[in-house]
Formats: structure tokens, C-alpha cells, sequence
């Protein structure tokens, strides 16, 4: 009931159990500005876009924030698997390696 009742944007909060030291002593929230954050996230680093998405290993992908370019749901569709992992591996930032190539494919 958490999540029915706080909406959507409580599921983005992360628990001791899936942050990084210091943040696993405290409740992580998503970025308050998430198109704001993908757009300088590409801008500093030149890259072909950015995306942030609240992914878990109960096969639930969703796309947050994302820059012009990138098409949100293969995107997610790639990421549903949750092939960066969920509990140990602690992975904040991921790259997706010839994205470009994979969406023009399709």
C-alpha cells in the first residue's frame, strides 16, 4: 500500500540494501529533475544520450529521464532483465555499449 499510496515516484526509493557507502545508512530518493539530470549528464560527456531508469530484478524497467535521441522503450526493454544487477554489485552508472547501432537496427 506504500507504493499505492505514495505513487509512482516512491518506488524509485532505494533502501540500505541496494546503495553505496556513505548512502547505506540512509533512504536514497531518484532525482527530483530527471530530464534536467540526463541532458547535463550528456552534455558533459559528450556521449549519444543518457537515461535514467528505476530497474530491479523483479523484471520491472522504468524509464525516468532520458535525452532526446534515445528511444525510451528499447531502452527499457534492454535493461528489464536487470543485466547490471541488484544487490551486491552496486552498479549507479551503467553504459550500454552501441546503443546507437542497436536502435537504428531496429
Amino acid at each position: 500500500m506504500f507504493y499505492v499510496w505514495g505513487g509512482k515516484e516512491t518506488a524509485m526509493i532505494d533502501d540500505v540494501t541496494g546503495t553505496m557507502p556513505p548512502f547505506d545508512k540512509c533512504i536514497v530518493y531518484g532525482p527530483g529533475e530527471p530530464y534536467e539530470v540526463v541532458k547535463r549528464i550528456k552534455e558533459r560527456l559528450g556521449c549519444f544520450g543518457a537515461m535514467i531508469a528505476d530497474v530491479n530484478d523483479l523484471k520491472r524497467s522504468r524509464v525516468v529521464g532520458i535525452t532526446d535521441g534515445v528511444d525510451g522503450e528499447i531502452a527499457r526493454n534492454l535493461l528489464i532483465d536487470n543485466p547490471f544487477g541488484n544487490a551486491s554489485q552496486k552498479t549507479p552508472i551503467c553504459i550500454i555499449k552501441n546503443y546507437k547501432q542497436y536502435q537504428e537496427s531496429k
